[in-house]
């Protein structure tokens, strides 16, 4: 017969915490335009004050279109890693 130490008790394990359910985030796909479409509207009504080719000008730069394209890559690799920032499961919660 097998006995417990006396001044040991029993502490039963937790349960497991459930798995996340998966929700349908109406936010990306009913928000995320309707923000984009809000800041066209607003965009359209402003008048700009200097224009990319503008600071190109100030700078001296040679090849125009290399540096407007590359400063197109950089937008969108930046909002690309928001998204994919924004949409990835936080793993630490």
């Amino acid at each position: 017969m097998s006995r417990m130490p006396f001044n040991q008790r029993f502490i039963p394990e937790p349960p497991p915490p459930p798995e996340p359910e998966y929700r349908f985030r109406w936010a990306i796909f009913i928000g995320i335009p309707v923000v984009i479409l809000v800041f066209l509207f607003v965009l359209a009504g402003i008048e700009p004050s200097f224009a990319f080719s503008d600071i190109m000008e100030v700078f001296n730069v040679v090849n125009e279109n290399a540096y407007v394209r590359l400063a197109c890559l950089a937008v969108v690799l930046v909002a690309a890693t928001l998204v994919v920032k924004f949409l990835r499961r936080n793993r630490d919660h």
